[in-house]
């Protein structure tokens, strides 16, 4: 099943650009991924103003890659889910936000979701999923962009800011609220500092497109 996937940063590095897709690829082998990046934002989506600016640049990049690249279907690696609607409109094929995937397979897991992302608020499309359920959600401190993941400094904000998140608000299992933690392959690592399940966007996309109807 061919996938395209939409970063949300601006990345120079083919290699770079590619990551999430071959991450996607090693964990779920039916999948051909290929990637694109959105222009004109090299520090991705990270406030309000950087996801209103990304919404119609992924809607157009989504329909090149639906159009002329042979996508069955999208994702948009990113947790805010910056033009999901829009894109949806435009495209005949399904079209999956990384924040919409996480926050539901969350739900299946627990009633007491708890999320932890680089803005310290979750993002509007995950909180609506969540409604009530959402119990507590946290921003490590000295991080505001996903580049600070790539720090020791993030890591180690994000390993003590998650257990500490468990601790507190009584969550049954974490919800990232941002695909830089799977740049860095790091929910397993939080998930055994925390002590609860902690759920990787990208990962939960992934395992929603293997339901959208497409695949063999």
């Amino acid at each position: 099943m061919k996938i395209g996937l939409i970063r949300v940063i601006t990345l120079d590095d083919p290699e770079q650009t590619g990551l999430h897709g071959r991450i996607l690829e090693e964990r779920f082998p039916g999948l051909e991924v290929f990637s694109r990046c959105i222009p004109g934002q090299p520090r991705g989506v990270f406030d309000k103003k950087t996801e209103q600016e990304a919404a119609p640049k992924i809607a157009e990049l989504g329909q090149r890659m639906a159009e002329t690249g042979g996508a069955e279907a999208i994702i948009i690696s990113c947790a805010s889910d910056p033009g999901l609607a829009e894109l949806r409109g435009a495209v005949g094929i399904p079209v999956i936000g990384a924040g919409t995937a996480v926050a539901a397979l969350a739900l299946v897991l627990s009633d007491r979701v708890a999320t932890m992302g680089i803005t310290g608020q979750t993002p509007d499309r995950m909180r609506e999923i969540l409604g009530p359920r959402l119990v507590g959600e946290v921003r490590p401190g000295g991080v505001s962009t996903t580049l600070d993941l790539l720090t020791e400094q993030g890591k180690n904000a994000s390993r003590e800011a998650c257990k500490k998140l468990a601790k507190e608000s009584g969550a049954g299992v974490i919800a990232l609220s941002c695909t830089g933690y799977a740049t860095i392959g790091f929910a397993a690592e939080l998930a055994q500092a925390a002590g609860i399940p902690v759920l990787d966007p990208l990962i939960a996309a992934g395992y929603a497109v293997l339901y959208t109807g497409t695949s063999d």
